[in-house]
């Protein structure tokens, strides 16, 4: 693990999570509030998104922040996608 927060690892997660949900960047920028382009920066690792931003993106996913932020989120999402039990994600 790095010793200090990697954007493009943030980005990579932000990406795989889109994509596992089928969703375009548009389709998230709608679901989350947040820009288009800022989406787009963030999955290139061209951004430091604040917490705020992040909490959006997560709330999007259905996720807590803290899963999307340590970059577990893509793998405990998709497990659980597949028993369609995202739910327990949110506890």
């Amino acid at each position: 693990m790095a010793d200090r927060f990697e954007p493009t690892e943030l980005g990579r997660t932000i990406q795989e999570l889109r994509e596992e949900k089928g969703w375009s960047q548009k389709d998230l920028a709608e679901q989350s509030g947040v820009s288009q382009g800022q989406i787009s920066v963030m999955e290139r690792g061209e951004s430091n998104p604040s917490i705020s931003i992040l909490d959006q993106i997560a709330k999007a996913f259905g996720i807590p922040t803290w899963l999307l932020v340590a970059g577990l989120a893509f793998f405990v999402f998709a497990a659980l996608s597949k028993t369609n039990d995202t739910n327990q994600l949110k506890k």
